[in-house]
């Protein structure tokens, strides 16, 4: 509802000022919706960056001062929200999470952004406005950055391009939530959820978990993406192919770019190696507390930014050295032992599938049922495979290859692929309004 009245709307005046007018307006209606207290904290919160970002430009020498106490404000507003995470308790609103862990942290990397110099401190609180309680950038990713967004919303224009590709990136987005996710959760229950755990059903369950974990989150980024596209904002793409090009580390960057480009820009301003290693392992950590909740979760990430941290110590250059395959091989199973801690909600269950994929006391195979789940959604998996690995950028590169000869071949390329996705989004949502029945 909110999406169609933002879009109508902004076709009412050409102003930069009343497409901003309008973004606040809905997203306050978006807030709203969610929890009434979240919006006054959204509210509060953006005047608090304001008057924090200003207290830097003028007073540098209490800049690290002021910093703090913005890393303060946002981290209570977020651990306000996550509190019943941190003791692995299910949230019934869980889609709230995401918004609120997004909003503190694009919050806090603006105000960084002007302690680090990357961007100057806003004077018209207007436009910080914006940016800060923007609806768009409340959902998983991307994390925008202010110095990036400040002359979109100072001026914008109804690109009829732009428009087009965030409806693109909001079908594709809302296919992959509505009917990837599914199916990869489904199968995820049926391998590691089963009453009996089997040597071939740990290896695909585990699989299928990262599947399904890229797909929800990169589904809700492309969504937020889009949703800012179709409102005038050129953002980024927060997901990436997957890939182990320089092991661990290149595999962290696929998945939600744009904050692990925030963590190494916080990273890197520690200056001292030392400092900068230690920060790895404390933004890791960090980074558990993001995506679940309990002092598991942050132990496993403080886990993740040791390897990452071991990885930097090394140097990227010289990893580039080892061979492909033993890149691809060591990248994955440091993830496939640390991150495979989120899949399971205690350290028993994880140590259970750890003894299953050795083969320890449980039978081989995949399980009673996990065939006929395959055969009955090969299609569906099957796409799942081609949009995470590699094949998704041949496809890409070859559909390119094919419009850059003329423009016929382009049209014809971009009307199939408006064509497929218009398809995708039909199906969603009737999967959307079977499921409510």
């Amino acid at each position: 509802m909110i999406l169609p009245l933002s879009a109508l709307a902004l076709f009412f005046d050409r102003s930069a000022e009343y497409k901003n007018l309008v973004l606040i307006l809905t997203s306050a209606l978006f807030l709203l919706w969610g929890r009434p207290i979240l919006a006054g904290l959204v509210l509060l919160s953006w005047l608090v960056d304001f008057l924090l970002a200003l207290g830097i430009e003028k007073a540098p020498k209490a800049k690290a001062l002021l910093l703090g106490a913005d890393l303060i404000w946002n981290g209570a507003i977020f651990i306000l929200y996550i509190k019943p995470w941190l003791t692995g308790h299910f949230v019934k609103d869980a889609f709230i999470l995401p918004c609120i862990a997004f909003y503190t942290l694009k919050n806090f990397s603006y105000v960084f952004d002007v302690f680090s110099g990357k961007c100057k401190a806003e004077h018209n609180p207007f436009c910080l406005m914006t940016y800060s309680v923007a609806y768009p950038f409340l959902l998983a990713g991307p994390v925008v950055r202010y110095g990036e967004m400040e002359p979109q919303i100072r001026k914008r224009t109804l690109d009829t391009k732009l428009f087009s590709d965030g409806l693109c990136s909001f079908a594709a987005g809302l296919g992959k939530t509505v009917i990837l996710l599914p199916v990869l959760t489904g199968l995820t229950d049926m391998t590691l959820r089963a009453d009996e755990l089997t040597r071939g059903g740990a290896w695909l369950g585990i699989a299928s978990f990262f599947a399904a974990a890229y797909v929800g989150f990169s589904g809700i980024a492309d969504m937020g993406a889009g949703i800012a596209r179709i409102n005038g904002f050129d953002v980024k793409d927060n997901y990436q192919p997957i890939s182990c090009e320089s092991m661990a580390g290149s595999l962290v960057k696929s998945c939600n770019t744009t904050m692990i480009e925030l963590f190494d820009d916080i990273r890197s301003f520690g200056g001292r190696k030392a400092v900068s290693l230690a920060l790895t392992v404390i933004l890791g950590g960090a980074a558990g507390l993001f995506y679940g909740g309990g002092r598991y979760w942050i132990l496993t990430g403080a886990l993740a930014g040791a390897w990452l941290a071991a990885e930097y110590a090394i140097g990227y250059e010289k990893i580039k050295s080892i061979p492909w395959v033993f890149r691809f091989i060591g990248g994955l199973a440091a993830s496939l032992l640390l991150m495979s801690v989120f899949a399971f909600k205690t350290p028993a269950e994880h140590h259970a599938w750890t003894s299953a994929i050795l083969g320890r006391g449980v039978s081989e195979g995949f399980g009673k049922g996990v065939g006929g789940y395959i055969k009955h959604n090969i299609f569906i998996l099957f796409a799942a495979v081609v949009y995470i690995t590699p094949l998704r950028q041949l496809i890409g590169a070859a559909a390119k290859k094919i419009s850059d000869k003329n423009e016929k071949n382009y049209a014809a390329v971009q009307r199939l692929k408006t064509a497929f996705l218009a398809i995708v989004m039909v199906i969603s949502y009737l999967l959307m309004t079977a499921g409510k029945l």
